[in-house]
């Protein structure tokens, strides 16, 4: 996190590890022990970062990070990671641990998933706006100046060049095999650059 513009939410919790271990008895299952470190340190706290997707994705090549999630008291929803697995409802397998841009999150599977090639502790972009089912024909009407990077996932997409995804993981893009390597991996967002 360093070498980020990182600031606490203050309405924040402060994590402790008593809260780590009635999280994972709310979620039924142990957070990854790099992700559990940077909770206690880290969570719920506002962010600008970018960090690339190790996959072609309808959204470009890189995710934006606006938040992580922590430990909020009652009324600030958004920002909570209990709330935020809850309506994600992807607990066990995977967890929503940060938000993005454009209805995006970050997850982090908590369990091995074979058929998406996700194992226990990597780290996915979701795409909330669901564009791995967007016709080509909506990309070209909604975007004039359709980036290169999503033309070439549209033709790899019509040449059935993607990977194969299981039902209900269509939208997840990996970004990185462990928490730790999506943090190193993580880069200031220049306001100038663009996404």
């Amino acid at each position: 996190m360093r070498g980020l513009d990182v600031e606490v939410i203050p309405s924040r919790q402060i994590p402790t590890e008593a809260r780590v271990k009635e999280f994972e008895r709310h979620i039924g299952v142990e957070v990854p022990p790099d992700y559990r470190t940077f909770l206690i340190e880290f969570g719920g706290a506002w962010v600008n970062a970018v960090v690339p997707i190790a996959e072609p994705t309808p959204c470009g090549e890189k995710a934006v990070i606006e938040c992580f999630y922590g430990f909020m008291p009652k009324g600030r929803n958004s920002d909570d990671l209990h709330w935020q697995c809850d309506l994600a409802e992807g607990a066990p397998i995977a967890i929503p641990i940060a938000r993005g841009a454009f209805a995006s999150q970050v997850f982090l599977f908590t369990s091995d998933q074979k058929r998406l090639g996700a194992e226990r502790g990597s780290v996915y972009f979701w795409d909330g706006e669901n564009r791995s089912a967007w016709p080509d024909e909506l990309f070209h009407q909604s975007f004039e100046n359709l980036a290169p990077e999503i033309g070439r996932y549209l033709e790899l997409r019509r040449n059935g060049l993607l990977l194969l995804k299981p039902p209900g993981l269509a939208d997840f893009y990996r970004i990185a095999p462990t928490f730790t390597s999506f943090l190193e991996a993580c880069i200031p967002l220049d306001a100038n650059e663009n996404m």
